[in-house]
């Protein structure tokens, strides 16, 4: 339970709550409020593994979003020119891996 507590601590220090992290990692609310509390009912451990991984930045969601940066930038004919709007394409590949992300926690 102390570990529990340690991760919770963790996440509201980097991410300043509970809500934060989940809405960054693209984890669901409900799934890491059960963690936290010590009540999910399935492979606790796998599940906090994704929450630690998350946590330390090298998580799915994190994964997603350079996949899709990389893949479009490959693609891109500005992409390494002066012409490159970076930032630009940098909320949208958000907003996918967000999408892709919401769509694995449906399941």
């Amino acid at each position: 339970m102390d570990d529990l507590v340690a991760l919770k601590a963790a996440i509201v220090a980097q991410h300043g709550s509970v809500y934060q992290f989940c809405k960054a990692s693209g984890l669901s609310k409900g799934l890491l409020s059960q963690l936290l509390r010590g009540v999910y009912g399935g492979s606790a451990e796998r599940q906090l593994q994704r929450v630690r991984e998350a946590l330390a930045g090298s998580g799915l969601a994190t994964r997603v979003l350079q996949a899709l940066e990389t893949a479009a930038c490959a693609r891109c004919r500005r992409a390494n020119t002066p012409r490159c709007t970076r930032e630009n394409c940098a909320r949208f590949f958000a907003a996918q891996a967000e999408a892709v992300m919401q769509e694995i926690n449906r399941t």
